[in-house]
């Protein structure tokens, strides 16, 4: 019972033989944190159907026999890259297909690659948090950390089996020489990786890299391409169409993309005329450009739904390029905009026609238009707004049955094109943005969120500061913020959201209303997150009257009202009110569906609250929860979601307050190992565990390896939360305790001195907090002899925690304990008696609680004896020899229990030890 430790951050009060490590919970973001599916198989590859060009892709598809490591598809759009490249690897067996239009879709593929080749779900499932887009200034590091999970597997790999990686569409010159970079690194006895791209350039290649510049096929392969898309052509009627198809080629100046279109229409149900009628009219545009003339052909040969297709095809050209677009959201676009033609009806026409591809993208039904096919329908009348359209679609699927993340994934690269239009940011691309953003935080998508939310911002900024829309964006950047743990800059956004709509004049409708409830529960909710005491008392000013208003508008057990009521909890227990804690989480708990994730999380934090409390069997009764909520969560959410791994995390925790240190270190590695796989290395929550991990080192002694975790946490903590936030200041004190443990105890005071100072000053002078760090200060004086000094700690600690947290509480009796340690060796006939009634007093409570033979009993039994043997009176001899024979016993049993827990095989040195360097890298 030497120090006292913080107990998990949300669970404030203070338990004895402690110091501390942050145990994170949840943060805002994380409470409605939906398990992440998993990315589909990679994109099957099969054959297209494809005819003409055979030699090339015969010659492509034998490349798997050779030493070749990077193959480079390169030519002007349109001019058959993409089908050669398909048609080879539909030859290869087990060939994967990865599309580099963007970011976002590239990480999503290469994390399915990853799956498929044997990567462990925890990995996968990072890669595809980290995904970033266009718009995010690390793009390329979310690629990079998709091309590491490959890599590694591939290296491992050793089953001799070479697979065909095609990589189609790197037209990014950046993103393209970083494919290659990456690519040039796998094994080329295991990988041919096949590159398609519409950039030239050849200066810079890397070594391994084969660059071929793919040319027009050929009069004859043309007119194969052509015939090829027309169904039933019989031989005899293929040959007296042959030569008009070679000139109709010819005339198209044998752009495969051109040639696609002409066949294909020639192939459609809904477009009929003769090929030789076709090449006629072409001759009218000699010298034009050829998907032009092919794309106005074929619109023009739709005739009665030509409207409607052109509609279709202005549309998707005014989004993206190239990037598919989900059936579902032109289905709603449609359904919100009446006025505009039959958008369903027009790409229902030209299911046949070429001029849009439709398929499979990760299991959503997408057409994808050709960026050729866009700049040819692009000029003439405009087409119906992109922007609408896409404010239509996310308002028609923003509903409680909502559609995939994939499909929310694939929306991105559209609405980040319409931010990125000249001119001010309209409404309703702002209000698409607004709900891109918060479905793709609540699948824990943060970068991809964040990226979006700041081009939403500043596309925005022209709008006047009160324009709903502005006010909107400015809130869904602050919750992108809070996401990523930048709670100051959160803060200053949806504070100055909260402002405005605080001034707003006339009594609000209940839409209004609840929108302003919506903004003052997320202001409450990153008041809390930031963690000063002022925060913490405006926020649970704020969450109270937000319930209130909540349950009268919406009801008592609406979602959002008791979303409030445990948001409220966690602020209670923060504020080292545990007992209104439970009672919060207690009514949440029983008004939700126990398999939900919400109550899952609800569920934990009343754990943490019991845990808190104390009392009799506290920990045992922790450790059943938390299982509770383990198995729960495994089930729910997956083995791999960061909510899972910080519930197993809290296991961990348990088994080290019981003092099995042993135990718990294989426990709090096998975390670790986890979380740095699917969180990273600074993540709160594999923060929590390296901080606790550096903690059960401290008990065990290992004083340098401690040292470096205690720093690295700290080091992070002051970025990401600054000096003062209270998980920094925890990680500050567990460095001062670990300087005490050292034996240095001038700089151990000097630490505790100022983090007391400042605890008072974010905290208050009663906060849990407050009062472990002044207990600790207290030994800290002790141990330099300092006792008068000790004593005014000790005495001023003990009066506040039997008032708060209760005389019984197992941090009060830590406090009795050792002042009446303090008062003993202080000396002195009035300070020895009170030391041995102190004395009496903790042990009598500690056996209400434990055996005779717990180690914390058998500590106090020996200072007891010491302190009747010092006072020396025949009574209090007689007391001592009755205390010492069961003391004996107890402490035979400690010392072997000692000896177990602690003499373990001693552990390579930090350097050398992959886990723990793993975090320090980072």
């Amino acid at each position: 019972m030497a120090c006292q430790r913080e107990a998990v951050r949300l669970s404030t009060a203070v338990r004895p033989a402690h110091v501390h490590a942050n145990v994170p919970i949840v943060s805002a973001a994380d409470v409605d944190l939906l398990r992440l599916p998993p990315p589909a198989p990679p994109h099957p590859v099969a054959k297209p159907g494809f005819v003409g060009r055979e030699a090339e892709i015969d010659r492509l598809a034998k490349l798997m026999d050779s030493d070749r490591r990077v193959h480079v598809l390169a030519g002007p759009p349109g001019i058959g890259k993409t089908s050669i490249a398909l048609a080879a690897a539909g030859k290869v067996s087990g060939a994967l297909w990865v599309p580099a239009r963007d970011t976002v879709s590239f990480v999503e593929a290469m994390a399915a690659v990853a799956r498929e080749i044997g990567v462990d779900e925890a990995s996968v499932a990072r890669c595809r948090e980290m995904c970033g887009s266009r718009l995010d200034d690390d793009a390329a590091g979310p690629r990079a950390f998709a091309w590491t999970l490959v890599r590694e597997e591939a290296l491992r790999n050793t089953d001799g089996r070479r697979r065909m990686l095609v990589i189609d569409g790197a037209d990014d010159p950046d993103a393209y020489l970083q494919i290659l970079q990456e690519a040039v690194s796998l094994p080329s006895s295991r990988w041919l990786t096949v590159v398609t791209t519409s950039y030239t350039a050849t200066a810079l290649l890397p070594a391994g890299v084969h660059h071929e510049t793919v040319e027009p096929p050929s009069r004859e392969e043309c007119a194969a391409i052509l015939l090829g898309r027309v169904p039933d052509l019989d031989p005899s009627r293929h040959e007296a169409a042959l030569p008009v198809a070679e000139q109709t080629a010819e005339l198209l100046g044998r752009l495969p993309l051109a040639v696609h279109v002409a066949g294909s229409q020639h192939g459609s149900p809904v477009v009929r005329h003769t090929l030789t009628a076709y090449a006629d009219e072409l001759k009218g545009h000699a010298g034009a450009d050829p998907v032009r003339v092919a794309v106005r052909l074929a619109t023009d040969a739709v005739s009665a739904d030509r409207l409607a297709a052109l509609a279709v095809l202005r549309l998707l050209a005014a989004m993206a390029p190239a990037a598919p677009f989900p059936l579902d959201m032109l289905d709603a676009a449609a359904d919100r905009m009446p006025d505009d033609p039959e958008i369903r009806r027009g790409w229902r026409t030209l299911r046949d026609t070429g001029l849009l591809e439709f398929g499979v993208d990760n299991g959503v039904h997408v057409a994808t238009l050709h960026p050729l096919v866009g700049a040819a329908v692009a000029g003439g009348e405009p087409g119906p707004d992109p922007a609408a359209a896409l404010d239509a679609a996310t308002r028609a699927l923003d509903t409680p049955s909502e559609p995939a993340l994939r499909v929310w994934l694939l929306l991105v690269p559209h609405v980040q094109r319409v931010l990125a239009e000249d001119g001010p940011a309209s409404g309703a691309a702002l209000r698409a943005a607004c709900r891109t953003v918060r479905h793709l935080l609540r699948r824990g998508m943060y970068r991809v969120a964040a990226a979006l939310a700041d081009r939403a911002v500043e596309r925005s900024a022209t709008l006047a500061p009160d324009n709903p829309d502005r006010l909107g964006a400015l809130l869904h950047r602050g919750l992108a913020r809070q996401a990523l743990g930048r709670y100051r800059p959160a803060l200053q956004d949806v504070r100055q959201v909260a402002t405005i709509e605080r001034r707003r004049r006339g009594a609000p409708d209940p839409a209004a209303r609840a929108r302003r409830l919506e903004i003052e529960y997320h202001l409450a909710a990153i008041l809390h997150d930031c963690g000063a005491r002022g925060g913490l008392v405006r926020a649970e000013r704020l969450l109270r009257a937000v319930r209130k208003l909540r349950s009268d508008l919406l009801g008592p057990d609406h979602p959002d009202t008791l979303t409030t009521g445990y948001r409220l909890g966690l602020v209670l227990q923060a504020a080292g009110r545990p007992r209104e804690a439970l009672a919060e989480l207690d009514a949440v708990v029983a008004a939700r569906s126990q398999e939900h994730p919400d109550t899952l999380t609800a569920m934990q934090a009343r754990a943490y609250a019991r845990q808190a409390i104390g009392g009799a069997d506290s920990l045992r009764q922790a450790g059943q929860d938390f299982k509770q909520v383990l198995d729960l969560r495994i089930g729910v959410l997956g083995e791999y979601h960061p909510n899972t791994l910080i519930t197993q995390h809290n296991l961990a925790w348990v088994e080290q307050a019981k003092g099995r240190y042993v135990a718990a270190e294989t426990l709090f590695r096998d975390v670790l190992a986890l979380q740095l796989r699917r969180c990273g290395p600074d993540h709160p929550h594999t923060l929590a565990t390296a901080a606790n991990l550096a903690w059960d080192l401290l008990q065990r002694k290992q004083f340098a390896p401690s040292r470096q975790l205690f720093e690295q946490v700290l080091r992070i903590r002051e970025r990401r939360l600054g000096l003062n936030h209270p998980d920094t200041q925890t990680t500050r004190g567990n460095l001062g305790w670990l300087t005490y443990e050292e034996g240095k105890l001038d700089e151990a005071v000097d630490r505790l001195t100022d983090l007391v100072s400042d605890r008072v000053r974010s905290l208050g002078a009663e906060h849990p907090r407050t009062l472990t760090t002044r207990h600790n200060l207290a030994l800290s004086l002790r141990s330099q002899r300092k006792y008068d000094e000790a004593l005014d700690q000790f005495d001023e600690v003990l009066r506040i925690q039997s008032r708060v947290i209760g005389p019984g509480h197992e941090s009060t009796l830590s406090t009795t304990y050792n002042y009446a340690v303090t008062l003993r060796m202080h000396g002195g006939d009035k300070m020895l008696d009170r030391s041995i009634d102190m004395f009496g007093e903790v042990l009598d409570r500690q056996l209400t609680v434990f055996s005779s033979r717990h180690p914390s009993v058998v500590q106090t039994r020996e200072q007891l004896i010491a302190a009747l043997r010092q006072r020396g009176t025949a009574a209090d001899l007689d007391r001592a020899s009755d205390e010492r024979t069961p003391s004996r016993a107890a402490q035979a049993l400690s010392r072997h229990r000692t000896d177990r827990e602690y003499d373990d095989e001693p552990r390579p040195p930090l350097s050398r030890d992959p886990l723990l360097a793993a975090l320090l890298a980072g």
